[in-house]
């Protein structure tokens, strides 16, 4: 291991990196989506059905996560030259938020341009790892809104816009709930050096919104 090159460290880092985002987003949302699609087709009690399907969501969640988390101590432990290869060089390469940072820690020259190349490709998935991630405060907003309209659809006792609100203030709830257990769940799986997933996005929002103003 302590003959691989820059450009090798940082392709590394997007083929791990983009792995990890891949096990603990993928297996969530196909089951969450395909559940909640599910239950709007069947006759059955639709707010329960939407319960077990995020049930069961979380648990293909945190099993995806732990294993591709124990896959990596795995390699770590297997890799005799370089303790915690992966934790501790690839995953911050990943990680890192500037150019200057990938090129300090892969060890990579900065002109050279395989490494340049290897750099382009794994900002690109940084650039759309961020924005997935910033985009998850609107997606559970949505999908608290469509929850509380499902449960407010099965109470034939008073149907208004003020039991819509009512069932999507509880809804949001239990869905950011579900959120902040997903993302801490994620943080620990794809190993983040700089804080968690709702730290990095809330400093996102905080610059995006310094901006726009």
């Amino acid at each position: 291991m302590n003959d691989i090159t820059g450009e090798k460290l940082i392709t590394s880092a997007f083929l791990f990196g983009g792995a990890g985002v891949v096990f603990t987003t993928i297996p969530f949302l196909g089951v969450l989506i395909y559940g909640i699609v599910k239950s709007q087709q069947g006759g059955h009690n639709k707010s329960s059905d939407i319960l077990s399907v995020v049930a069961w969501a979380f648990v293909v969640h945190a099993v995806a996560s732990f294993l591709f988390y124990g896959l990596i101590l795995v390699l770590d432990k297997s890799n005799l030259d370089t303790p915690n290869f992966y934790t501790t060089k690839i995953f911050p390469i990943f990680w890192a938020e500037t150019k200057a940072q990938v090129i300090s820690l892969s060890g990579a020259g900065a002109d050279d341009i395989l490494s340049s190349v290897a750099y382009s490709t794994l900002h690109l998935l940084q650039v759309v790892t961020k924005w997935f991630y910033m985009s998850l405060p609107i997606v559970v907003l949505v999908l608290a809104m469509f929850y509380g309209i499902v449960l407010s659809s099965k109470d034939s006792y008073e149907k208004s816009y003020v039991n819509v609100m009512a069932y999507s203030s509880i809804s949001f709830v239990a869905v950011s709930l579900m959120y902040l257990f997903w993302a801490k769940i994620s943080s620990i799986a794809i190993f983040m050096t700089n804080g968690d997933i709702v730290s990095m996005i809330s400093k996102m929002w905080a610059n995006a919104l310094q901006l726009q103003i």
